[in-house]
């Protein structure tokens, strides 16, 4: 093969393997995104159940024996639940939650609300 063809090939080949590198690491660390956001989405979803579930086991359940459920106290064990979910999330969790979501407490206090609706 001729000396020149070799330059050229090289002088293309060289460049495009950079192109390509650079596109699969940009392709891989997108798809890393989306897996540590669906962690995190599974692991707040996870929270939002277990939180919702103690404040019924301790806190609706007691004023349902005491016939003192009131809306009052639904809001009261609401805001618990909601503490309780707030307290739990990891400063990771929060940074990559927001990046993905936005304002992602609007989608935590929907969730209580959809799993309290769940248990009636």
């Amino acid at each position: 093969m001729p000396m020149e063809i070799e330059q050229a090939l090289i002088a293309v080949l060289i460049p495009l393997i950079y192109l390509v590198g650079g596109y699969i690491t940009m392709f891989a660390k997108q798809k890393l995104n989306i897996m540590k956001e669906s962690y995190y989405k599974k692991e707040l979803e996870e929270l939002i159940v277990t939180a919702v579930g103690a404040v019924e086991q301790t806190f609706v359940r007691e004023l349902k024996k005491e016939g003192a459920l009131s809306r009052e106290s639904q809001h009261e064990a609401f805001v618990k639940a909601y503490e309780e979910v707030r307290k739990q999330i990891t400063e990771r969790a929060d940074k990559v939650l927001q990046q993905a979501y936005g304002d992602y407490m609007t989608y935590i206090q929907n969730r209580i609300e959809a799993v309290i609706d769940e248990r009636k």
